[in-house]
């Protein structure tokens, strides 16, 4: 609703409303502000007007109090006959008519001077006036504003208020209010004249020009304007609309020369799309074989590589294993190494065992010997035992014989023969003894005999096991110095494996390149036939597009104009 409503308002209308609403504001906006500050400045004065009588009646009370102590009458007779009658006819004579009260508990009397006066003040106004005691209030008694300035006067016993009508000073500012009023007024009412004239001589060309634009629109070129304003835009504006029309009847002649070489040049656009489709359809087929052989190509490469990296794989596996042989190997070396040495070792050792065997079988000989010679001592020691028993007999006879003078040897012969029987018993304990130690020296020597036959052959047996650790030494030696050359072979094989299968993967990745690149000439090429596809339908629309322009041109009104 509201645009439609924009829309039927002219310009000429929606200027005169810019125009005068901007005036309206900024005249009542500066009427306005002048009268408030005026208001309150009047205010103001007045106020402190006020304020300075009251003071000065306070303090001539003070004085008058000071000449008069002891004589009330004669003190309110001079305040109300000179003090407050030549303040009144001051106030008076400044255009202030005022009125004079005195304010005691809670009332309001009026002096001498305003004993006519019908201000009744109420009892919030009173309640004010004492709680202030100094000071100017504003308040409004019987529907007229007054403004009141009172001050507590000891001399007085109360508070001393000077009463003055509001409208007494501020009439003056009333009346510039007005004043503002009626300048605004006349003010809108001359610039309204002034705009609509301002307004009707910018907008008189411009709707003149609508009228010519509206005939342009129907198709007729041939208008001008001829059209004098004093106003630089709108004439800019007639001109360049002018000009305007020049350059589009120009534009439309070359446009009608422009559709008849159009014509032409779609017709043999269509001619050579024709020829340029049989050659894509020709290409396209090369293409696509290129495309087959490309696709086999990349296929077969693609499965080199894949039996490159198997028999790759297969390699490092070898070339792990090999790694792994060659650890056993040398680990075979160390232990083959370390067995011959321990086996030498072992021959050295039971070749001491054979020696030790038999110094100690000779020593069991001797022992053996030894035996025999103490077994041979033994038997003399029982032939002595023997003999020393007859002769210790023979003395225990012969001391029986003697009788007393025997019994002293008898003794000795007793003693002598429990000697021999302890002699015998220890040769017969000597001999069994020896005889045990014969026993076990002979069968001590012949263990040894056995042992020194044993370690006689096991010494042989190490022999042959060290000739035979030898003939296994030079041939774990011969498979090193073959695992050296199968490793060289191999590590050669390792440094050939990257170049072949970069070779691998670069012809792989040259025939999938070369693929991609078919596909893309293949893609290109479909591209390329949709093109002259849109080319061919492109020149059809040309020409139809050239006819349409021709038809559109013809219907315009062109002036002879000479380009």
């Amino acid at each position: 609703m509201r645009e439609k409503l924009l829309v039927n308002i002219s310009l000429q209308q929606r200027l005169f409303i810019l125009f005068i609403t901007l005036l309206v504001v900024s005249l009542s906006t500066v009427g306005y502000v002048s009268y408030s500050k005026s208001k309150t400045l009047t205010m103001k004065i007045i106020e402190n007007r006020l304020e300075r009588e009251v003071d000065t009646t306070a303090e001539i009370a003070g004085n008058l109090m000071f000449a008069y102590a002891g004589d009330i009458e004669e003190f309110e007779k001079r305040l109300n006959r000179r003090v407050i009658q030549t303040q009144s006819s001051q106030l008076i004579q400044d255009g202030l008519k005022a009125d004079f009260f005195l304010v005691q508990e809670g009332e309001a009397t009026p002096f001498q001077i305003s004993a006519s006066s019908t201000i009744k003040f109420s009892t919030d106004d009173l309640k004010d006036v004492m709680k202030i005691e100094d000071g100017v209030l504003h308040t409004t008694i019987d529907n007229e504003e007054y403004t009141l300035a009172f001050k507590r006067i000891q001399e007085l016993r109360g508070i001393y208020l000077l009463a003055v009508p509001t409208d007494s000073y501020m009439g003056p500012i009333n009346q510039l209010g007005q004043f503002n009023v009626l300048v605004v007024g006349i003010s809108v009412i001359i610039a309204s004249l002034m705009i609509v004239m301002l307004v009707r001589s910018i907008t008189k060309p411009l709707t003149a020009l609508r009228d010519v634009m509206r005939k342009v629109r129907n198709g007729d070129l041939s208008q001008h304007i001829d059209i004098t304003t004093s106003t630089p835009e709108v004439t800019s504006l007639i001109k360049s609309f002018n000009l305007m029309m020049k350059q589009m009847s120009i534009m439309i002649l070359r446009l009608n020369d422009t559709t008849d070489e159009l014509e032409h040049t779609g017709q043999d656009l269509r001619h050579a799309s024709n020829i340029a489709q049989e050659y894509n359809e020709q290409l396209t087929e090369a293409i696509r074989v290129v495309k087959q052989g490309a696709a086999i190509t990349a296929t077969r490469s693609d499965q080199n590589t894949f039996t490159f990296g198997e028999m790759k794989e297969q390699i490092q596996n070898v070339l792990v294993n090999m790694e792994g042989l060659f650890s056993s190997a040398s680990k075979i070396n160390i232990s083959a190494e370390k067995g011959e040495g321990r086996m030498a070792e072992m021959i050295n050792t039971m070749d001491k065992f054979e020696r030790d065997f038999t110094d100690m079988a000779k020593t069991v000989e001797e022992v053996k010997k030894h035996s025999l010679s103490i077994a041979n001592v033994i038997d003399v020691i029982n032939a002595i035992a023997e003999q020393t028993k007859l002769l210790s007999l023979n003395a225990a006879i012969e001391a029986a014989r003697a009788g007393e003078a025997g019994k002293g040897f008898s003794v000795v012969a007793q003693e002598v023969r429990k000697l021999a029987e302890q002699s015998s018993d220890a040769t017969t304990e000597i001999s069994n003894s020896i005889q045990i130690m014969e026993d076990i020296s002979l069968e001590a020597s012949n263990q040894f005999q056995e042992m020194l036959y044993g370690i006689s052959h096991h010494i042989e047996v190490a022999e042959t096991s060290k000739y035979s650790f030898d003939d296994l030494m030079n041939e774990i030696n011969g498979m090193n110095g073959d695992l050296q050359l199968i490793e060289s072979e191999v590590q050669s094989l390792q440094k050939i494996l990257p170049v072949i299968e970069k070779s691998v993967v670069s012809f792989s990745s040259v025939s999938q390149e070369t693929l991609a690149s078919a596909e893309e000439m293949q893609s290109v090429s479909k591209d390329q036939v949709r093109q002259m596809d849109n080319s061919h339908k492109i020149g059809l629309k040309l020409l139809e597009l050239s006819d349409s322009i021709s038809k559109l041109t013809k219907e315009f009104q062109l002036k002879k104009l000479t380009v």
